[in-house]
């Protein structure tokens, strides 16, 4: 199948002294909020670690909760329940963990550079409970706006230690990727992969 083409004025494509000029949206992020790929790889990277990992752990969490599994064919539907209703939760938290996931992201990769890896890990924790109690106050608060006559049942209260939990989980599961993914350190080395 073809592609359609844009004329080009080569001398300016290959004289540009940008790099990212050659690299499309990349290249578009960078000219236009002045912010280092490394920053928009946390940002992209953190939310979706906290939006598409972060509702199947807290179902997770939830369900384990109720049906405490206690064999392996109790923990195999366990799985299988979470498989079936990952996408309700997302749904419903996704949104919120994509948010608050580039949120941590950003604020994981500034402190990087500056914390010893304990340090990092425990403020990385940290900051993941933290934002992680935000994601069922906002998708609460979403529910009220979008259905401002209905009762609900639940609170976002009662869902903030499984919010706060799993917040803490996906921020360490980011640190942990961000590290593979050649982040440098606090000595500037790359700590990984790049």
């Amino acid at each position: 199948r073809s592609v359609p083409t844009m004329a080009v004025n080569h001398p300016i494509f290959i004289a540009n002294p940008n790099p990212d000029f050659h690299h499309g949206l990349l290249g578009f992020m960078r000219e236009t909020s002045g912010m280092s790929w490394a920053k928009w790889k946390s940002i992209f990277l953190g939310a979706g670690v906290f939006g598409l990992l972060g509702p199947g752990i807290g179902l997770l969490l939830l369900d384990a909760c109720l049906l405490r599994p206690h064999t392996l064919l109790g923990f195999a539907q366990l799985a299988f329940l979470v498989y079936e209703e990952w996408i309700y939760a997302f749904a419903v938290v996704g949104p919120e963990g994509l948010l608050v996931g580039a949120i941590d992201g950003l604020i994981i990769q500034n402190l990087a550079s500056r914390l010893g890896s304990i340090k990092l890990a425990a403020v990385t924790a940290l900051a993941g409970s933290v934002l992680g109690c935000m994601v069922p106050v906002g998708s609460f608060i979403v529910a009220r706006l979008l259905a401002p006559r209905e009762t609900f049942r639940d609170s976002a209260v009662d869902y903030m230690p499984t919010g706060s939990l799993t917040g803490a989980i996906c921020a360490i599961v980011f640190l942990a990727l961000l590290r593979l993914a050649g982040q440098p350190n606090r000595r500037g080395c790359s700590a990984g992969l790049s």
